[in-house]
């Protein structure tokens, strides 16, 4: 996690799953709590693999960050991860800083 002025920057893992979601959603929220973060940015660079505990992830800390005032935003989130979040509606409460979108081997 790296914090620059009222930024905080989460790098998820290779995997975003329900074990390392438990985990990085209580550091995430220990951070918030401690420090004033106006912005959320999530990095998906080295994630290759996201199940539905990442959505649930970035909801759960866009509704912490949105009491103090806060927002959130995606970044480098592959074209498989941009579809899960695009079906679940999670574009409608946040942005995306997707000017490098990571291509997918295929």
């Amino acid at each position: 996690m790296d914090e620059h002025e009222k930024f905080l920057w989460i790098s998820l893992p290779r995997e975003v799953d329900h074990y390392h979601v438990e985990k990085l959603g209580r550091q995430v929220d220990e951070e918030l709590l401690q420090k004033p973060v106006e912005c959320l940015v999530f990095d998906f660079k080295e994630t290759d693999f996201m199940d539905s505990s990442g959505v649930g992830l970035v909801m759960g800390r866009l509704r912490t960050i949105r009491t103090f005032g806060g927002r959130v935003y995606l970044t480098n989130e592959s074209r498989r991860i941009r579809q899960m979040f695009q079906v679940s509606g999670v574009y409608e409460y946040m942005g995306s800083l997707a000017d490098t979108e990571k291509e997918e081997e295929e």
